[in-house]
Formats: structure tokens, sequence, C-alpha cells
């Protein structure tokens, strides 16, 4: 998490790069035009920077790109991670009457943002809602009379249970059944939850021949990571055991030694 980490002297040389980009910007526009691919393990993350290593240890900083769209952090998440409030996306088929006809087999959790930053069919993936999911113009919300068929739930969290989910979805509430083995996705447009090391992978453009510094058209961050996912150290537990064991043999033998030792009767 990068709410406590870097320091001062990386901070310094954030603000710094910033004012480099800023003066790129306004006096050399034309000059990022040659486009650049970068893979390399995340190092630290600052407002729109990020700095990232790449396998020859050479740090690259890089400039978010402006459209959140095109920051994407990719994890996968078990249910106890979930929490009441969390955004979720999912697609369920109903039938005529409004009901979900089978279990859900895949929950997209995701993040906010400003809404004017969004169009088109962006904003039916993040705005709370229930939206028709192929082009049938008399699909239009879960109620009477609506059109059965696919429909995509956006909106937050309002209860959880072992069935399903209960999610706030505009002005309406809408129960889905939840398929046992069903995944949990993390589809953040963000850092929050990135780490130094993370893998990153840039796309963007740079002025030759200066490969540090990069202007992102799009950055994917993709983690193995696994949230709400029980945490057991076997070593420990079985440290703990052989501890516990030795301890048990000691108390033992002293019991032994004392009994031998005792005066008869």
């Amino acid at each position: 998490m990068f709410n406590t980490f870097g320091h001062h002297v990386i901070a310094m040389a954030i603000v710094s790069l910033l004012a480099c980009f800023s003066d790129h910007r306004t006096h050399a526009q034309q000059g990022w035009d040659t486009v650049i691919e970068v893979s390399g393990k995340l190092k630290s993350a600052r407002g729109n920077l990020m700095v990232i290593t790449r396998d020859d240890d050479t740090d690259v900083t890089v400039m978010i790109p402006d459209d959140p769209t095109e920051l994407n952090f990719s994890a996968t998440a078990k249910p106890a991670w979930l929490r009441n409030g969390m955004l979720i996306r999912v697609q369920a088929m109903f039938g005529p009457t409004g009901q979900p006809q089978m279990p859900i087999d895949k929950v997209e959790l995701f993040t906010p943002f400003q809404a004017k930053k969004l169009a088109g069919h962006d904003r039916e993936r993040f705005i709370a809602g229930v939206y028709p999911a192929d082009a049938n113009p008399n699909a239009n919300s879960l109620q009477g009379g609506f059109q059965a068929g696919v429909y995509k739930i956006v909106g937050d969290i309002a209860g959880m249970s072992p069935e399903g989910i209960l999610v706030n979805a505009g002005n309406k509430r809408v129960p889905l059944p939840v398929a046992q083995d069903a995944s949990f996705l993390i589809q953040y447009n963000n850092l929050s939850l990135a780490e130094p090391g993370d893998l990153v992978n840039v796309s963007g453009f740079h002025q030759p021949p200066d490969e540090t510094k990069i202007k992102a058209s799009s950055v994917t961050v993709k983690v193995d990571r696994v949230y709400g996912e029980a945490t057991e150290n076997p070593k420990m537990r079985k440290r703990t055991r052989e501890t516990s064991a030795t301890k048990q043999d000691a108390t033992k033998s002293a019991d032994d030694t004392v009994a031998e030792t005792s005066p008869q009767p």
C-alpha cells in the first residue's frame, strides 16, 4: 500500500519530475511521439506519477494516463474479503417476473471516480443501475412487464449471505444468487491495493533517446495475490507443534525424575 510507502527523497524526486513533464507538455509536445512499451516492478507511486524498475535495474518514471479507465489493477478475492458498500458489477439472466434465473458465476469489484470523466458504455460500467446487456429497447428496468433477458447490475453491496448478494443498483435493490464456485475479480482503476514489487506493464510515448520518462497511454498491474484468503504459515504451525511436544516431553521427564527420587513409604 502506498499511503505509507516512500521517503522524502523519493517525494522530492517526483516533484522535480512533475515539473519536467509539465515543461515537456508546454514546450515540446510534439516530441512525445515515439511509441514505447516497458515492463518492470513497481518501486513507488505518488499523485499521477509512478516509478518502475526494469530488469536491468534502471528506474523509469511514468506519468499515469489522464483517463482512469486506462489504469488497470487486477487481482482476485475470496468472498470473505467483500464488505457492505463495496462496488460491484455482474451480469445475470432474469425471467419475465424479474427474478434471476440462475446463480451468477462472476463478480467484478471496482472503485468509483467522477462521472464527468465517463462517456458512452463506460457509464454503464461505473454508474449504479440496471442495464440491458443486449440492445433491446424494451428492456429498460427491473420492474413489472420488463423484457426477460440478460442484464448488467451495477451498484454497491447492501447485504450478503451464503446464498447470495443484495445490491443497491441505483433506485433498485436487486437480490442475486451466487454460485458456490463463483469468481471474484478485483478490477480497480487506481493503485490503492498495489505494493512495491508488483509487475507493471506500460504502453506510451517518450522522447528519444531518453527511455526513463514515459507518458503512458495504458498501465496494467496484475498480481497473483488473493485477497481474503486465509493465510497460514505451515512452518510456524509445525514449529508450534514441535515446541509443544518438546515441552510435554520435558514435563514428563521432570515428573519421572521426581518420582524416582521421592522417598518411598
